[in-house]
């Protein structure tokens, strides 16, 4: 998808968007440093094997579901573009569905707020356009919808509830702003009563991350961890509180993986509001490298199959968008420095309003124009009432 920034959007750390949150779990696959010294060896490993992480041995995906038979949460880590881990994450629903039907699915890409949107849709009562709309994907999560359709569909045909579990986006960014201090009484009523920050372990992984991406943009630590405690907990907030009204239901929960890997963002904290048994299966591409495998991280791991980049996946364009601004077209809060964008000359203040010819409305529309397999694209702006054209390489 566009590689863009869009005020509004809570991506992660791939897509890190200036004024927005973005979590550091989208990119990387698995910690760097896992917290064990008990690495496990990789040899051998090949596409489609599970690995038991607390023995290292290699079992059958069927095994696996049958441990998970009785477990209460299961957590499924996703890169958020990655075609093999939404295809793994259906695979799991499927399997524990067919075992227990009472299978729920906690989603982190919508807002708390928005359960209503998910319930209309799980009862069939709304098509896959006024879902979209109504959880403004484009603008609130922003990847690529048909990366996630499956497991919607999957839902609404067996009639699974899909539990929202996120933050307002619009909070978390300005508790990464100005801090949790920094929120009214009725900001910070929307996120989870309780956000511990005791964790040296979790705070030293979110600051290698914080230190690794450079995120100028946010140069007070303290507070991007605020936000990034902020958004865990309400997480865990949610889906404490969901168990606890729907006793007997299995949860598989699909989230990015730094928010599931290691146990210490959204299992754990979950963990400590209702006690329950869980388990984390993480994925890993077959030509990972960098990192070593450890029982620290999860309880089965999942090699999957070395990928191409999800189209438009890797196009950094480099443009700060506000999608809500009035006027035609896409408003340009920024473009980042030495960017594509900057190179070819476009400018704050400019409204992209058609891409190679064809009119842009919304982020849908630039995702499409640049989803297709151009090496250039052409931007036809609106600049001070004047329209000119910049040409944008996405090979440079």
């Amino acid at each position: 998808m566009l590689e863009v920034i869009t005020r509004g959007t809570a991506s992660r750390v791939c897509r890190w968007l200036v004024l927005v949150l973005v979590a550091v779990q989208g990119c990387s696959v698995l910690p760097t440093k896992p917290d064990s010294a008990a690495f496990l060896s990789k040899a051998g490993w090949k596409v489609g094997d599970v690995v038991h992480l607390r023995t290292g041995r290699r079992i059958s995906f069927e095994e696996m579901i049958g441990d998970l038979e009785t477990v209460p949460v299961i957590y499924v880590g996703e890169t958020h573009v990655s075609r093999a881990d939404h295809a793994l994450q259906l695979k799991v629903a499927r399997a524990l569905w067919e075992r227990h039907p009472k299978l729920a699915i906690g989603m982190e890409m919508v807002p708390r707020v928005l359960q209503p949107v998910l319930d209309r849709w799980v009862k069939g009562e709304l098509s896959e356009k006024a879902l979209l709309e109504q959880l403004s994907w484009e603008e609130s999560w922003g990847y690529d919808f048909s990366l996630y359709r499956p497991l919607f569909l999957f839902a609404r045909a067996r009639r699974l509830p899909m539990v929202a579990l996120n933050a307002p986006g619009t909070v978390v960014k300005k508790v990464a702003r100005k801090g949790l201090a920094g929120l009214s009484d009725e900001e910070r009523s929307q996120l989870a009563d309780r956000i511990e920050g005791d964790d040296p372990r979790h705070r030293a992984f979110v600051k290698e991350e914080f230190l690794r991406h450079g995120h100028g943009n946010f140069p007070n630590f303290q507070r991007f961890y605020e936000a990034q405690l902020a958004w865990e907990e309400t997480m865990a907030e949610t889906l404490a509180r969901w168990l606890r009204a729907h006793p007997g239901f299995q949860v598989l929960v699909v989230a990015g993986k730094g928010h599931v890997n290691q146990r210490f963002g959204i299992p754990e904290r979950t963990r400590r509001r209702v006690e329950h048994r869980y388990a984390v299966i993480v994925s890993m591409p077959i030509h990972e490298k960098g990192f070593e495998v450890s029982p620290a991280v999860g309880d089965y791991l999942v090699v999957t199959p070395k990928e191409r980049p999800f189209p438009g996946h890797g196009r950094r364009i480099g443009i700060v968008l506000d999608p809500k601004r009035g006027g035609p077209g896409l408003y340009v809060v920024s473009v980042l420095p030495g960017s594509r964008a900057d190179r070819a000359g476009l400018r704050a203040a400019d409204r992209i309003v058609a891409v190679d010819g064809k009119a842009v409305q919304d982020m849908g529309d630039l995702h499409e124009a640049v989803r297709a397999e151009a090496r250039r694209l052409t931007f036809t702006v609106d600049r001070n009432g004047k329209r000119l054209e910049v040409v944008i390489d996405l090979k440079r």
